[in-house]
């Protein structure tokens, strides 16, 4: 896998994260040293993953991301 630095800042913004699994779980641990307002949709997760979205008081809407249309930044 090729990996691109990138240098953005978190502060202030609103992350979405989409599925959670164990590889998932440790870039999340990494965004949540620079941004608290971070909403997780997935199916349910393991225990352990459930348990650290309850810790870190993250949004967390257990079910199926839904693409809603085209959005452009």
């Amino acid at each position: 896998m090729d990996y691109l630095p990138i240098f953005y800042s978190l502060e202030n913004k609103k992350i979405l994260i989409v599925g959670v699994g164990k590889i998932a779980l440790k870039r999340l641990e990494m965004v949540l040293k620079f941004c608290k307002d971070v909403t997780i949709i997935s199916p349910p997760t393991d225990e352990k993953i459930d348990t650290f979205i309850v810790q870190n008081s993250l949004n967390y809407l257990k079910r199926e991301y839904k693409k809603r249309g085209h959005r452009r930044f």
